[in-house]
């Protein structure tokens, strides 16, 4: 059995390497505006919600079904539950701007509350 300390460290580092996945690089390729283009050409990501176009640093991928089951806290779940629904089906992903992305986390976290 861990400590929760050395789990939770486990868990920061599961998020971190999501964040380099093939999951993460496909839904990436799959959500760059089709229209919008940087200053100097440079890819834009459309945010599914908005659908504005915004550069890699505005952005964030989000889980369509929540990583933490809406009956569960993430302190209750193993490491293995954690990791299986983080790394999910690329259908289970999509891209959303900072803002957007922010809103619907919230919104996820007041249900979970109640």
């Amino acid at each position: 059995m861990i400590d929760n300390k050395t789990k939770n460290s486990i868990i920061n580092f599961i998020r971190l390497s999501f964040r380099y996945s093939t999951q993460c690089q496909d839904i990436l390729k799959l959500s760059v505006h089709p229209t919008i283009k940087g200053v100097r050409g440079g890819k834009r990501y459309q945010c599914n919600k908005c659908k504005g176009g915004f550069t890699l640093g505005e952005i964030q991928i989000d889980h369509i079904e929540t990583v933490v089951p809406k009956n569960i806290k993430q302190k209750d779940m193993t490491i293995q539950e954690f990791a299986e629904r983080l790394y999910c089906e690329i259908s289970n992903l999509q891209v959303l701007c900072k803002d957007c992305h922010k809103t619907k986390t919230n919104e996820e976290r007041k249900s979970r509350s109640q």
